[in-house]
């Protein structure tokens, strides 16, 4: 049996979570936003998620350089930087309504060989996947102010 995270947890959490669409792998931080309803994000999935990939090396071999975005403020990126050196497009949710799904990207990978996702096949199979349908209703913002899809 599959747990959402509860509302008033989500609320108050600024929780990672994960998502693929297309060929790309996203890690999310909530910033105290609604995981979407339209994914399978379960709790318990989700927290051996963020283990495996705690337990990641520090930098993919197959994991080019990263670009971050420009941080004027000294916001503290590093779990951004972090989870783009595993192979992640690393977004952050943008602080506005609970329910909205605006996001942004902090930290991405320049290039992958696919040789990391299939290194690492177990963990990247439990990703939720976001359909087609469902892609109008997460807005992410890339690191040039464009829309990803």
């Amino acid at each position: 049996m599959t747990r959402r995270y509860a509302r008033n947890y989500q609320m108050s959490r600024d929780i990672d979570w994960f998502f693929a669409y297309g060929n790309h792998y996203y890690h999310v931080a909530s910033n105290g936003g609604a995981i979407p309803h339209f994914l399978k994000v379960d709790e318990k999935t989700n927290i051996e998620l963020q283990k495996e990939f705690a337990n990641f090396p520090e930098k993919m071999e197959n994991v080019t350089d990263i670009t971050v975005r420009d941080n004027p403020n000294g916001l503290n990126y590093s779990s951004f930087v972090d989870y783009a050196k595993k192979g992640l497009i690393s977004i952050d949710k943008l602080d506005d309504e609970f329910e909205n799904q605006n996001y942004i990207v902090i930290a991405q990978p320049n290039a992958i060989n696919d040789k990391v996702f299939q290194d690492f096949q177990g963990t990247f199979s439990k990703i939720p996947k976001l359909n087609k349908e469902d892609s109008a209703k997460i807005h992410v913002m890339g690191l040039n102010g464009e829309y990803l899809w």
